[in-house]
């Protein structure tokens, strides 16, 4: 059960990650968030393409990028990975990190609904949608206050890099096929780390505040957790686990935020309501992946 270590491996760098860049975020001060997320993906997609270039040059990865069809798949995908980060981040540093993840659980529905208006999947019918129903009605009960609704415009950012990623993970599963996975890795890092910076219009000051000493230490350390995420999935279905076996280990990843943010960053308002809507997405992720 080798792959189930690497999957549950995955889902602590997972948790990790939003806890630390949420508590790096919370000074508002000290980093434009969408430079933050940059400074992360170009980090990570130097590593990972350095780790490429020691392992050798693929020719099948030359070849691909010489295909018409696969390479204006991959700009489409780069576009899209340069959204998802515009969105979150943004939303990172104003909402609860219990929060975002819960609502950041919709990403299984939104691929879902992808993949079966491609026609990708279209098995297990009767759990996916059980599941999506569990999602939004998880989704639902964090923003209940009483007998009214609260949604703010970063809820619908963290919608819509939820919505977003979920077709880069659709568009990932295309693209895999014709990549190395460390080749694809550095460049679905780093190039949408260079573009976010013009996306989003930050000044030269912000851009470099993420790179100044005090400052890259920070950085670092909130993008292991990323890479670390990423290669331990690879890992897991290297040793034989099934994307849906790995995306049921990773379903936790709500619950175990919402305990920890409880008990490290003192998100503790309505902390049984949050904990109940975090089983409930955990559920509804567990039957989508199934």
């Amino acid at each position: 059960m080798t792959w189930l270590l690497f999957a549950f491996m995955s889902l602590i760098s997972t948790v990790s990650f939003g806890l630390i860049a949420k508590k790096i975020l919370n000074d508002q001060n000290r980093f434009h968030p969408v430079a933050l997320g940059s400074a992360m993906f170009i980090l990570i997609g130097i590593s990972f393409f350095i780790v490429y270039l020691t392992q050798g040059v693929l020719v099948s990865d030359i070849r691909s990028l010489l295909d018409p069809k696969v390479i204006s798949l991959l700009a489409l995908n780069l576009g899209v990975y340069t959204l998802s980060p515009t969105f979150y981040f943004r939303a990172l540093q104003k909402l609860p990190i219990s929060i975002v993840t819960i609502v950041y659980s919709l990403t299984g529905l939104f691929a879902l609904i992808v993949e079966s208006v491609l026609g990708i999947n279209m098995v297990g019918l009767l759990s996916s949608l059980t599941g999506s129903l569990l999602i939004i009605f998880s989704v639902i009960l964090v923003y209940i206050k009483g007998s009214e609704v609260r949604l703010s415009r970063y809820t619908i950012m963290i919608l819509l890099a939820s919505a977003s990623y979920a077709l880069a993970a659709v568009l990932d599963r295309q693209l895999l096929s014709h990549f190395s996975d460390v080749f694809y890795l550095a460049v679905t890092f780093m190039i949408p780390g260079i573009l976010l910076l013009p996306l989003n219009l930050l000044s030269p000051k912000k851009i470099i505040q993420p790179y100044r000493k005090k400052n890259l230490r920070l950085v670092v350390i909130s993008a292991l957790p990323i890479a670390l995420s990423f290669f331990f999935t690879f890992r897991a279905y290297h040793f034989g686990g099934t994307a849906g076996q790995v995306y049921s280990v990773l379903s936790l990843e709500a619950v175990i935020t919402v305990i920890a943010a409880a008990i490290f960053l003192k998100e503790r308002q309505d902390l049984i309501l949050k904990a109940l809507a975090a089983i409930v997405a955990g559920l509804g992720v567990y039957l989508l992946a199934i």
